[in-house]
């Protein structure tokens, strides 16, 4: 089966060959002709290669555009959530979760968990990253910094010692959630996505409680027309009827402002309430999960890695 997955630098899309080769030592060698959908909010319409081919679902979920039409070549072990379920029109049985939770089974990953420390992780966007200075940010907070570029291994082990991340990687909650550390969803630009969060929110049973910055965080020129054309959003924003929009950039905050925009984000911050699913719950989840690739296996001539039974 070909590993079907976005290519973009960031840690959540980055699991998908080192979690599901793992998962299923033979999944290269079931027929070519499948598609594999693994981590990430893939169910769009321009994320399929082959409009005729087969595909199987391991936990992937909708998020952006226009979503797949489902059809007799799609398979579904599972996806992300309930929300993802809705908007396919499959039963909603298949919404238990996203699947990178089943890589902190793997051996060598949890040789990388820590014991919790007492000082709080800031994790941004992988796009949020590239428009301004996280790690100073972090620093003016007295907050760890991981970038979601980093490798597996460095983010697990980043966030199993923190005391609370403040993530705005959505497989940044997935992880601390895992390993039990509280988490606080953050959005700092109007181009995060609300639904992806949701979803997940709905399979581990925890409201989605996002703290929205001031502001938009972004230290990059704006060139006038991008302002112009992005007026109108921000006016929606400001006047409350689209509350992610007042994240619309339109104007820099330059260095010597950081101080002070720090101090606002640590006063929002100093008023969150982080989350943390219930330990039944997520040993539901992983159960059910192990229960769907057992299915699969039966169905499709996977072989399941022994540590997962």
């Amino acid at each position: 089966m070909r590993l079907h997955f976005s290519p973009k630098q960031n840690f959540g899309d980055a699991l998908n060959p080192l979690l599901w080769n793992w998962v299923f030592p033979n999944l290269e060698e079931i027929s070519n002709e499948w598609d594999f959908f693994g981590v990430g909010t893939l169910l769009k319409k321009d994320m399929h290669s082959t409009l005729d081919c087969p595909k199987l679902v391991m936990g992937s979920g909708y998020g952006y555009g226009n979503a797949v039409k489902i059809d007799s070549n799609w398979h579904f072990g599972f996806v992300r959530g309930i929300h993802t379920c809705r908007k396919l029109k499959i039963p909603e049985s298949f919404g238990i979760g996203d699947p990178a939770v089943l890589l902190l089974e793997k051996p060598e990953i949890k040789k990388m968990i820590s014991k919790p420390g007492n000082k709080n992780l800031l994790i941004p966007h992988h796009r949020s990253e590239e428009s301004a200075d996280w790690k100073r940010l972090a620093g003016l907070l007295d907050f760890n910094f991981c970038s979601p570029t980093e490798s597996v291994d460095h983010i697990v082990k980043s966030i199993s010692c923190s005391k609370t991340v403040f993530t705005e990687s959505l497989h940044g909650a997935i992880f601390a959630d895992s390993l039990n550390i509280p988490w606080v969803p953050i959005f700092s630009a109007k181009y995060l996505n609300f639904f992806k969060w949701k979803d997940w929110c709905s399979s581990v049973n925890v409201k989605f409680c996002p703290l929205i910055f001031p502001r938009p965080f972004y230290s990059r020129n704006i060139p006038l027309t991008k302002k112009v054309a992005s007026l109108p959003k921000l006016l929606l924003g400001k006047i409350g009827l689209i509350k992610r929009y007042k994240l619309t950039p339109f104007s820099p905050i330059k260095d010597d402002q950081l101080p002070t925009y720090a101090q606002e984000i640590s006063n929002l911050f100093n008023n969150a309430f982080p989350s943390l699913s219930t330990k039944q719950r997520k040993d539901e989840i992983l159960l059910r999960m192990q229960e769907s690739l057992v299915n699969s296996c039966e169905k499709y001539g996977l072989c399941m890695n022994q540590t997962l039974t």
